[in-house]
């Protein structure tokens, strides 16, 4: 297959889980493969570690949310770089905002991306994990696939462009059975894999 478009590698900053896709080359898998492996390896656990926030008080998955623990007790690799001083920060001005009064993922993320601002080194890929953890409590979310960091490279190796979000519609037909915060989770993922089923 051949695309019309660069190709992007990962840059150094908050990282996706590595693939365990085994001997076989993303040719061999094609685009469903892909997701087939994605369903397979990632999706259960990574929709347990959301469903552990919803077993807590709100005011507690706020603040472990906005510190980004895991379940096992753990900074989120995705938040390891950034100093603790920062998430506290966040986690005490979430505290003082009532979440549970939003109505869609759309403003939660907002809301979330403008205590983000406030608090030097924080940044687009804490304010759109946070939400979704948040979000996961409330039973709120993403309609659409926000974009940044690993999933920006994975969207412009699929050819879908340089942009902040994309709309489920305008995935492959293979994508579309994944859930919109599994898709920001498989491209972010399988950037690298997706640049290699079209770099013929």
């Amino acid at each position: 297959m051949s695309r019309s478009h660069r190709f992007r590698t990962p840059a150094s900053g908050p990282t996706c889980s590595s693939t365990r896709a085994g001997s076989r080359t993303p040719i061999e898998l094609g685009l469903e493969g892909l997701v087939d492996d994605y369903l397979r390896d990632y999706a259960e656990a990574h929709g347990e570690e959301l469903a552990w926030y919803r077993t807590m008080p709100l005011p507690e998955a706020v603040r472990v949310a906005a510190l980004s623990c895991t379940s096992k007790g753990k900074r989120h690799p995705h938040q390891r770089r950034l100093a603790l001083e920062a998430l506290m920060a966040g986690a005490r001005i979430l505290a003082a905002i009532p979440v549970q009064r939003v109505g869609s993922f759309d403003d939660l993320h907002r809301l979330v991306a403008v205590v983000s601002r406030q608090v030097p080194g924080l940044g687009p890929v804490w304010s759109y994990d946070v939400a979704q953890r948040i979000g996961a409590k409330l039973g709120l979310e993403p309609e659409r696939v926000y974009v940044h960091a690993g999933t920006a490279v994975g969207a412009v190796n699929l050819g879908l462009g340089d942009r902040e979000t994309i709309e489920v519609k305008e995935l492959p037909r293979e994508i579309r059975r994944l859930r919109p915060w599994q898709v920001e989770d498989f491209l972010c993922i399988y950037a690298e894999q997706i640049a290699g089923l079209y770099d013929q």
